[in-house]
């Protein structure tokens, strides 16, 4: 993804798998994310189940991973 915001999400690609029940973003197509600094700087949650929670945590992190090529995160500022 190039600098310039959110890119459209096919939720296909992590909602059903890997135990992700759902994914919900604060932030639209287009829009800016700020690099991670407190937590009003979150720009969503996955919502995911597994086995025991460690599973479920895991499968979040992956879906994560999935979804970080359709965020673009501004440089920080120096």
């Amino acid at each position: 993804a190039e600098p310039g915001g959110f890119y459209p999400v096919p939720g296909s690609d992590v909602i059903g798998r890997n135990g992700v029940v759902a994914v919900v973003l604060r932030k639209g197509v287009g829009d800016i994310q700020k690099p991670y600094q407190e937590k009003s700087d979150t720009c969503g949650w996955v919502i995911a189940e597994g086995a025991t929670p460690d599973q479920a945590e895991r499968n979040a992190a992956k879906a994560k991973k999935v979804l970080e090529d359709y965020i673009v995160i501004e440089p920080m500022e120096e």
